[in-house]
């Protein structure tokens, strides 16, 4: 069970939130107006990676060290090169684009795992209260402020 108020709860909630838009996409990738489902997703998607990358840099600089931030970092990447790879496909109006879609989904799923599941719920124990609020607050900063810098 999440605690409430936590980490994990939080970035639970944001998860979620992906994967509506990720689902709503991959429903409407064939419309007319895929373009607008994937602006969405993309926004969200980079809007989400700046928090998470912003707060593992809170606890880079407090000497924290995580093996699972390595794997998360290179996901992002890999998410994010994925996603390019749509927009492409987008652009050149091709019909079938699912293969790029499905990795992305998959991809998607086992970095929410790894975060849900073992990630957040790791911060949540092992950090004092006070470096807890410290990284809550700047997710919620970038994501729900919508702050860049």
């Amino acid at each position: 069970m999440v605690k409430e108020g936590s980490i994990a709860q939080f970035m639970l909630r944001e998860h979620g939130e992906i994967f509506v838009l990720m689902n709503d996409f991959k429903k409407n990738s064939n419309k007319d107006n895929a373009e607008d489902y994937y602006k969405k997703l993309k926004e969200k998607q980079q809007t989400h990676v700046l928090a998470e990358e912003k707060a593992i840099i809170i606890l880079n600089d407090e000497g924290k060290k995580y093996k699972e931030v390595i794997t998360i970092l290179q996901q992002h990447d890999e998410l994010e090169k994925l996603m390019r790879n749509i927009a492409e496909d987008l652009d050149r109006k091709q019909d079938n684009y699912e293969g790029n879609i499905k990795k992305f989904m998959d991809l998607m799923k086992e970095h929410v795992q790894l975060e849900n599941i073992k990630f957040y719920p790791k911060l949540d124990k092992e950090l004092t209260s006070n470096q807890k609020d410290t990284i809550l607050q700047k997710l919620k900063d970038v994501i729900l402020g919508n702050i860049r810098a």
